[in-house]
């Protein structure tokens, strides 16, 4: 990859242009971005020390499984229900009844969402790589088999949490909004994780003395001092929870958006 602004993606779906990926579209791995990304030790940031050799030496081919998942299943599956699709013979999975919305002629998904219309859809697409990344076989198509295949699931959640912390730089405090879709999506996530088992999140930072741990059994977020003094967030992950509380933190929140973004105005 030579040049893409703003921002690096690590994949991307081509073409860029709805009309013409409503034919097929190829799901793209930029490599040499995933590379450089992970060859500084910085980019572990926020990690606990007992995790940083597993993340030098798993996140990048981890985060290449959650790439996949998220452009070819993330945003290639779903659709949107319009009244051509004869929406009265379709079950709401919240409701056990027939649907009763649709799109009408000239509605969009952009248009109907309006400014949260990308948010949202990078955030279906992210948890649907978190959430797909531990089903059987689904590693072994990228090369990971056996306590790798583990390493690389346990690899690629904890570097997501991470991302989310790192997404907070897209954050604007004065116009409470954020400058990036990716960035609100996985700041989400972090906050489904930490709440995961019962968990709680904070609501300041750096938090009170009073209490300097957050999360619950499957990730916890700890307020640490870095060189400067300053209070430093550190994550850590409980891998035999992924596929407990783990799961059981984004299913719902998965199953809303798809059926949400699909049936806009439902209630769901």
């Amino acid at each position: 990859m030579i040049c893409f602004t703003p921002g690096v993606p690590i994949g991307i779906c081509l073409p860029n242009y709805d009309d013409v990926r409503a034919k097929g579209f190829k799901n793209v791995d930029l490599g040499n971005v995933v590379s450089a990304r992970f060859a500084s030790g910085e980019d572990h940031l926020y990690i606990s020390p007992a995790d940083q050799a597993m993340m030098q030496e798993y996140w990048a081919d981890a985060d290449t499984v959650l790439t996949g998942l998220h452009e070819l299943l993330g945003h290639g599956a779903g659709r949107i229900i319009r009244e051509t699709d004869d929406p009265a013979s379709i079950t709401n999975p919240f409701t056990q009844q027939p649907l009763k919305t649709w799109y009408t002629p000239g509605q969009t998904y952009g248009s109907v969402f309006g400014s949260i219309a990308s948010s949202m859809e990078e955030c279906r697409a992210e948890t649907s790589s978190l959430f797909l990344s531990p089903v059987p076989g689904v590693q072994e198509i990228f090369g990971f088999d056996g306590e790798s295949a583990s390493v690389s699931i346990h690899a690629g959640w904890l570097g997501m949490a991470k991302m989310g912390v790192d997404s907070l730089e897209a954050w604007n405090p004065d116009t409470g909004s954020w400058s990036q879709p990716h960035c609100a999506a996985r700041f989400t996530l972090l906050r489904w994780l930490l709440l995961a088992g019962g968990g709680s999140e904070p609501d300041q930072w750096p938090p009170s003395a009073a209490k300097q741990s957050f999360g619950g059994n499957l990730l916890s977020l700890s307020c640490v001092s870095d060189e400067h003094g300053q209070g430093c967030p550190q994550l850590k992950m409980n891998r035999e929870y992924i596929r407990t509380s783990g799961i059981s933190s984004i299913r719902e929140p998965l199953k809303k958006m798809t059926v949400g973004i699909a049936v806009f105005p439902a209630t769901v």
